[in-house]
């Protein structure tokens, strides 16, 4: 009885360190325990914490995608400015030079030369005539001419004359006859009519 005693007592003073041992080591694996607990604890925390923040960014980029896309109104599109089309310039054919002409000169008109009066005409009339107081006369009584003219008599009365000069005669000149003679020679030549002495005259030729 008393061995039996003895030896749980010894037994249990055995047992009491190895107790006390595995009280120990239970106490440090239930720190490690707890240790491990929180490790994990706070990496699930922190590894929540990054999902989150991916997740809430991803969110966010999406809610601000859907924004962007669906809230935020869209720029109007600039209203083209229409473009002037520039008309295309019609090519001006080229034109050739004219050649000059060159002008002449107008010509002075010379005034017309006026006509040589000549110094006695050429031909020259004398006129038998009735005067008013029903004697017959030559006129002009007195007549000038050049050498080389030719005077003519008309007769214009009603009865017959005759022209007679020293170097030329007429004959009868019957009335609305004539007689004509041409003076070559200088000098003075004095006639008259052989029906009518009174009727008397002269050609002066120069």
């Amino acid at each position: 009885m008393e061995n039996s005693s003895h030896l749980s007592r010894r037994t249990r003073r055995e047992e009491a360190p190895c107790m006390q041992k595995n009280m120990y080591v239970s106490r440090r694996m239930a720190w490690y325990s707890l240790l491990l607990a929180a490790l994990v604890i706070i990496l699930a925390a922190c590894g929540g914490e990054s999902n989150t923040a991916t997740a809430t960014s991803a969110s966010t980029n999406a809610s601000t995608t859907i924004v962007g896309t669906t809230n935020t109104p869209s720029a109007p599109s600039p209203t083209p400015t229409p473009t002037r089309s520039v008309p295309t310039p019609t090519p001006t054919p080229h034109r050739s030079t004219p050649t000059p002409t060159v002008s002449k000169p107008t010509p002075i008109p010379t005034p017309p030369k006026p006509t040589p009066t000549p110094k006695s005409a050429l031909t020259m009339v004398v006129t038998i005539t009735t005067q008013s107081n029903g004697t017959f006369a030559f006129s002009p009584q007195a007549l000038n001419v050049s050498a080389g003219t030719t005077v003519i008599w008309n007769n214009t009365t009603s009865a017959p004359h005759t022209v007679t000069g020293s170097s030329f005669g007429s004959g009868t000149i019957s009335p609305a006859g004539s007689f004509s003679f041409k003076f070559t020679q200088a000098g003075t030549f004095a006639y008259h009519c052989m029906f009518h002495p009174y009727m008397t005259a002269s050609v002066k030729v120069s």
